[in-house]
């Protein structure tokens, strides 16, 4: 439950941190807390690095479009990248219960376009994680 605590007011001093943007502050929580409490912090790690790099890519495949210079290439490397976040993602939950685990599975990994928005959603308020470590490289949850 300390751990708890500790992330919850970790998740909102990094909602500060980004200017308030933050969307989906109760997941990035769970996510937090279940790698912290299962050792997982190397694949929250990972997790977080892939979601600024994808998070960037798609940015840039938006402003020069799909004819730009670079889009294949840019297109191929982020399904890549979505792959392993898929990847870490369904090891992460696994140590969830089970209706937890659904839940974040049907919202996030299943093959609709809407859990592709939100994916992406999830996905920008990870990169701010990222973006913190940066920031603020001594600094431990």
């Amino acid at each position: 439950m300390q751990n708890r605590q500790r992330i919850e007011d970790f998740v909102e001093e990094l909602d500060q941190f980004s200017g308030g943007v933050l969307t989906r502050k109760t997941d990035l929580g769970f996510l937090l807390e279940l790698a912290i409490g299962n050792n997982e912090q190397e694949k929250f790690e990972r997790l977080a690095f892939l979601a600024k790099f994808a998070a960037k890519s798609r940015k840039i495949m938006e402003r020069i479009g799909r004819n730009g210079e670079g889009y294949d290439k840019i297109a191929s490397e982020l399904s890549a990248a979505l792959e392993e976040v898929s990847t870490l993602l369904a090891h992460l939950t696994a140590f969830a219960p089970d209706a937890n685990r659904s839940r974040f599975s049907q919202t996030y990994l299943s093959n609709t376009p809407g859990a592709l928005q939100q994916l992406f959603l999830l996905l920008s308020d990870i990169s701010w994680y990222k973006n913190w470590t940066i920031d603020n490289r001594d600094w431990t949850l």
